[in-house]
């Protein structure tokens, strides 16, 4: 891992720890099952925070989403697909996002 990479991972985890409530809320909604149904069988990190937001509402810092999307990936509970989609959100500017599945 890059000195930037690992950077990056310590900012994400410490919005995860200032937004600890809504982040164990959101893992927990991902661990039962809560939301994989009303999630495609390909999705983006937005599709998947927007499904969670709607059930459990906002966290105090947007980059809290960014944060669960990173330890979903590292506990291997989603994984890339290798292609990336423009973001629906205008605010997103259209940039490039990963697609993800469910891991097995």
């Amino acid at each position: 891992m890059t000195q930037g990479q690992e950077l990056r991972d310590a900012a994400l985890w410490q919005v995860a720890e200032h937004n600890s409530e809504w982040s164990a809320q959101a893992l927990i909604l991902v661990l039962q099952g809560e939301v994989k149904p009303h999630i495609d069988a390909e999705f983006t990190g937005e599709d998947l925070n927007a499904e969670i937001c709607f059930q459990i509402g906002y966290p105090k810092h947007h980059n809290a989403k960014g944060s669960l999307i990173m330890r979903l990936v590292k506990g291997k509970i989603i994984e890339k697909t290798g292609v990336w989609v423009q973001a629906k959100a205008p605010t997103s500017h259209a940039r490039m996002s990963p697609l993800y599945r469910w891991s097995n």
